[in-house]
């Protein structure tokens, strides 16, 4: 594969073409899940291959790469109790190797189908393949990312996952928000790099004070990856360069559920599981919670992701600072709120020409003060 060209593959032979790509859970876990309640998450799971090969649209199919790590996930996993009832949640198994390269096709078939992808890895530079296999069928791409740092791309850590979509601006990266960052942890020039590119951080104090403020950023993004050293290490000790703060996990599972309800994101990825580096389960269990709770919201989803403004409540505001008259849309069916780009986008901008907002957005534009994350929405659009 070579020259951006990626394999197709036709509806007759897409089950056997997967097996090339996917390793069937062991059978060890298949014995354990066989074992367990009948309302359990792991007897509403359906295994792929094992209990049927078709993938609905719509649906949300769990992928591991690293198999230990990725089967001690699903031992937490599937203890927990069971998902949304109207959902339809797939287990494929695990990648067959282990170069991100070698994911893309899958990927990008699977997004294809238009089902919504569950990754689980024990490195985050597969986020790189989730956003080329996205970027290849739908662009430009908003990303956000929960990261407690970022680094210049000159790094050689485990941040340098990041360094090739951030180095320079890329053609098909339309926005970048990072969540949770710690200031202590990051180069002031490189966050001045990002402010440049009108990208979003939203700092792990903000964050705490109001975890509400999280969920638009989310809403915004196609894709979004989530780096466990994120969280204070007693709560997940299981990660390379763990800190002692960072996001508790009741925190860290709102965030999940929050992205699983955004109707516009079709990849979710879980990053840096280290098992050798675990104690008694724990960041194996924090990983099962988020997958739930990213499930929960998935399944709890309200399809109000505004392709057209139709039955939505409009609200004009004349914003006198910016000679502007903004208008305001709010979902009848969540009580979402989405400002819509004052000029009409390009064909292939139009997904991201509602830009997700607040209440508390809205009412501090009606008296005159917009807040700085819309004012750099709308200079993104220049």
């Amino acid at each position: 594969m070579n020259g951006g060209k990626y394999l197709r593959i036709s509806e007759e032979n897409k089950s056997s073409m997967l097996e090339n790509w996917l390793r069937p859970l062991s059978n060890e876990l298949l014995t354990y899940r066989d074992q367990l309640p009948e309302e359990s998450f792991g007897k509403k799971v359906r295994i792929w291959g094992k209990e049927g090969t078709d993938i609905p649209a719509n649906s949300l199919v769990l992928l591991g790469i690293q198999e230990p790590a990725s089967e001690l996930i699903r031992k937490e996993l599937y203890i927990l109790s069971p998902p949304p009832e109207g959902i339809t949640l797939i287990d494929l198994g695990n990648a067959r190797k282990e170069e991100p390269g070698f994911l893309i096709p899958l990927l990008q078939e699977l997004f294809e189908s238009k089902v919504c992808t569950l990754l689980v890895s024990t490195h985050p530079r597969y986020l790189q393949a989730q956003f080329q296999a996205q970027q290849n069928l739908q662009r430009p791409v908003s990303l956000a990312v929960i990261d407690e740092r970022i680094e210049d791309s000159g790094s050689s850590s485990r941040n340098d996952y990041l360094s090739e979509l951030l180095k320079k601006p890329h053609p098909n990266l339309f926005h970048f928000s990072l969540l949770g960052l710690q200031s202590h942890l990051t180069a002031p020039f490189v966050l001045r790099a990002l402010e440049k590119r009108y990208f979003e951080v939203l700092r792990l104090g903000a964050l705490r004070t109001d975890l509400t403020q999280a969920e638009p950023y989310l809403r915004d993004a196609d894709l979004i990856g989530f780096q466990l050293s994120a969280m204070r290490q007693m709560e997940a000790p299981g990660v390379s360069q763990p800190t002692p703060s960072g996001l508790f996990s009741e925190e860290a599972c709102q965030i999940a559920r929050y992205a699983g309800m955004s109707d516009k994101l079709r990849a979710f990825g879980i990053y840096g599981f280290r098992p050798d580096l675990d104690r008694r389960r724990q960041t194996a269990q924090l990983c099962a919670h988020l997958v739930w709770y990213f499930a929960d919201g998935f399944g709890n989803r309200t399809q109000d992701f505004p392709i057209s403004t139709d039955g939505l409540l409009e609200y004009i505001v004349d914003f006198k600072a910016m000679d502007l008259h903004l208008t305001f849309w709010k979902s009848a069916k969540s009580g979402r709120w989405w400002l819509q780009v004052p000029e009409p986008p390009p064909q292939e901008m139009k997904r991201h020409w509602l830009i997700p907002c607040s209440y508390s957005d809205y009412s501090q534009a009606s008296n005159g003060e917009l807040p700085s994350r819309l004012v750099n929405a709308l200079k993104r659009f220049r």
